[in-house]
């Protein structure tokens, strides 16, 4: 779900998270930086891989994340893991946070969850949650894709 970026000239936390439709404060997070966080040209962080799992959703005055959560078909506390944001924190509107695309269901692990239970609770195979992973450590709040089944 994550890779590595060399950052380019006159880029910026903002530039980058822009760049990759995620929030600066999910950039911050997973690369353990600061706040005020300097980042130069030719240094690498990491960013996340969202390969068209994650569309940038500007909030609308009325947006909560429960209608949020309910209007994509994701779980509440999917939703704020995503977004870095605990229960009980707001959304404001014209602030950016991510929502998974349409193609696409997320499950963020608990605590002695197996690889047959996310396979289970995607209604598919192991193997083709091996696939679609890249990395699996079956670690608390370890965020799974699963590519939707399209219809034709």
């Amino acid at each position: 779900m994550f890779k590595i970026y060399t950052i380019g000239e006159g880029e910026d936390i903002n530039s980058i998270a822009d760049k990759f439709s995620t929030t600066k404060e999910m950039l911050l997070e997973i690369n353990g930086f600061e706040e005020d966080v300097r980042v130069d040209s030719g240094n690498m962080m990491i960013v996340p891989n969202n390969n068209l799992v994650f569309e940038k959703y500007k909030v609308k005055k009325g947006d909560t994340i429960y209608s949020l959560a309910k209007k994509t078909g994701t779980d509440v506390h999917t939703l704020l893991e995503i977004n870095g944001l605990d229960e009980g924190d707001y959304i404001y509107p014209d602030e950016f946070i991510l929502l998974p695309t349409e193609n696409v269901m997320i499950y963020v692990t608990k605590k002695g969850d197996t690889i047959e239970d996310v396979a289970s609770i995607f209604k598919t195979s192991r193997s083709n949650i091996v696939e679609t992973n890249e990395t699996i450590v079956l670690e608390p709040e370890q965020l799974f894709v699963h590519k939707k089944e399209t219809r034709s």
